[in-house]
């Protein structure tokens, strides 16, 4: 644990904001042998970078706590992703993408106030 970072065998975890240096960590990553899990979590992402497609192995993303309005498209590529933590974002809608990946076990949505009115709207008004 050093300057927000935590590292084990399968596990990241970025505890501080990384907005200009996220593709260049990412980079780094892919050297991790065996990376299942990575959690970037209050580090004010609102994006995420296009090579994190390379992370094909992750089985877990936690992206909480961060000001996205939407899933990042590059999620759509980790194919063996099961959990994904979306909880306490911006989230105003979710992609038709999200069902294509037969692995996915659970994504929490919880927290995204625009995205439970959304959802509230749907359910109740058709």
């Amino acid at each position: 644990h050093k300057n927000g970072i935590h590292l084990d065998d399968k596990s990241v975890q970025l505890d501080s904001p990384i907005l200009d240096s996220l593709d260049r960590i990412v980079d780094a990553l892919v050297l991790v042998k065996n990376l299942k899990r990575l959690r970037l979590n209050h580090s004010l992402l609102s994006s995420l970078p296009d090579n994190m497609r390379k992370l094909g192995g992750l089985h877990s993303l936690c992206l909480s706590n961060n000001e996205f309005t939407k899933l990042p498209e590059s999620i759509q590529h980790l194919r063996s992703l099961r959990i994904i933590d979306m909880s306490k974002n911006n989230l105003t809608e979710l992609p038709e993408w999200i069902s294509d990946n037969p692995l996915l076990e659970r994504i929490n949505l919880s927290n995204n106030r625009y995205l439970h009115c959304l959802l509230h709207y749907r359910i109740f008004h058709n």
